[in-house]
């Protein structure tokens, strides 16, 4: 089963950071294992359509199944719904993503919510069904007037990226606002990271931070590290180099590289905290490991320099090397924005 498969890789990455990163011990690694077991709980409760009971369940085999596929094809529309989950994860049948749709799709014309949101889905990606960039549109608006705050947020991302329909920011904006106002964790971060940068709406820093703490509180990593801008420009608050070295540890232990780059650069240059090289290599290295090209740059830097380190010429050459490497993955999210404080050199 695919989702189980994915919780022992958890595991699994959790044993070797409590063996591996000398700063998290063994007695650790237990904490850090339940720590990221619901990080990924809790991303598919939020933006999977995904039913926390089905995670939290015994999965009790093929009896389980042949009682759900019974009821389904009694029509019971939340049996239906179920059923096209497990065939879209592959939980004990095995993943096929045609009856996945179907009995989303089933559950659908009952108007079970969640099931139309999975249908819109597949039609987005083309999952299951032949992509129909019109057809995901017309349900996304369909349940967004209906209130229903994910839809709200999805019809705003049709909007925006011109999903079925003209690209237009500021219908997009007034949609993600919509969502925002009822919770919805991805629309209350979208709509601060639109204030920030004045993407649809007029630029509204205040308003900006405002939204971006709200997002945080959902352990949004993205979130942490726009807040940790905020307190170090001054933007919607008051600088304070310590709150955003505090913000930007936050989004790194959740995995941002951009972050984990930008707390090296913090612990290197003694902002907001006493210089420590050591930890400063900690980072860099952290965002090298996320296929982050400034974090790569800067490792190669330490190795060079042996700042943080020892002097090692051949990981100085390999990580520079890997900084001109077109094909890098990088997973840096504001490039022009890095290359305006830092001045990073792309050699």
């Amino acid at each position: 089963m695919p989702i189980l498969k994915k919780m022992h890789e958890i595991k699994q990455l959790g044993n070797r950071a409590a063996h591996e990163i000398g700063s998290i011990h063994v007695k650790d690694s237990s904490s850090l294992i339940h720590d990221l077991f619901e990080i990924y709980t809790w991303f598919f409760s939020q933006y999977a359509t995904y039913d926390k009971g089905l995670i939290n369940s015994n999965l009790k085999g093929e009896n389980n199944f042949d009682e759900l596929l019974k009821v389904a094809e009694q029509g019971d529309a939340q049996a239906q719904y179920l059923l096209g989950q497990y065939f879209d994860e592959g939980i004990i049948v095995n993943k096929n993503l045609h009856d996945a749709f179907y009995w989303y799709q089933k559950s659908a014309q009952q108007n079970n919510i969640k099931a139309e949101l999975a249908v819109a889905k597949c039609f987005k990606n083309g999952t299951g069904v032949e992509e129909s960039e019109f057809e995901a549109f017309n349900l996304y608006q369909k349940l967004a007037n209906q209130e229903i705050a994910e839809a709200q947020y999805y019809l705003g991302l049709c909007y925006y990226e011109g999903i079925g329909t003209d690209e237009n920011a500021e219908e997009a904006y007034y949609w993600y606002h919509k969502s925002a106002k009822q919770n919805f964790p991805l629309a209350e971060f979208t709509v601060g990271q639109c204030l920030l940068w004045g993407d649809g709406i007029i630029e509204n820093n205040d308003d900006a931070f405002f939204w971006l703490e709200r997002a945080c509180t959902h352990n949004f990593s993205e979130a942490y590290y726009l807040i940790g801008k905020c307190f170090e420009r001054g933007w919607g608050t008051e600088i304070n180099l310590n709150s955003a070295l505090s913000n930007y540890l936050k989004a790194s232990e959740l995995g941002y590289s951009d972050a984990q780059f930008k707390t090296g650069w913090f612990y290197e240059k003694g902002i907001g905290t006493a210089v420590n090289i050591k930890r400063a290599f900690y980072f860099y290295k952290l965002a090298a490991s996320n296929q982050n090209r400034y974090g790569r740059y800067k490792l190669a830097t330490c190795y060079r320099s042996g700042s943080g380190t020892n002097v090692d010429h051949f990981e100085a050459f390999s990580n520079f090397l890997a900084v001109t490497d077109p094909h890098l993955n990088d997973m840096s999210e504001y490039e022009a924005d890095w290359e305006e404080d830092y001045d990073v050199l792309m050699i």
